[in-house]
């Protein structure tokens, strides 16, 4: 995961929107192909405790750098920590949910709707 991640964001070159937008559907390929394995970093990373959290906790720490350098690049401002981490869990649960209740989607739609709300801002009341 973490390679494809970086490999997109690669083929962009200094693009950051670009970037971020490959860096997404990279992730969601990933998880189309291996839904098992993205289902077990969801039960296991959050679960405490969790018989595979201390295992997947590098995975977690690569691919949450990986999340920041690329939101540092397009969100100035942001707690990009907490923005990647908010991210990470995104791509996870969105991916397993279109896969498990709306298999027909496209993933570009999912992609779409994934940089859609990285692209929202509040409007002031």
């Amino acid at each position: 995961l973490a390679e494809r991640m970086t490999a997109a964001v690669d083929e962009t070159g200094d693009d950051a929107s670009a970037g971020l937008a490959g860096l997404v559907d990279a992730a969601l390929a990933f998880i189309e192909g291996y839904p098992g394995f993205s289902q077990i970093l969801v039960s296991e990373l959050w679960r405490t405790p969790g018989n595979w959290a201390e295992t997947l906790m590098p995975l977690r720490e690569e691919i949450l750098t990986i999340l920041e350098r690329q939101l540092a690049r397009v969100a100035g401002g942001v707690p990009v920590r907490s923005a990647a981490t908010a991210l990470f869990g995104t791509l996870l649960v969105s991916a397993l949910d279109w896969l498990v209740f709306e298999p027909d989607r496209d993933r570009a739609e999912v992609r779409d709707a994934v940089l859609t709300l990285l692209a929202a801002r509040a409007e002031p009341d």
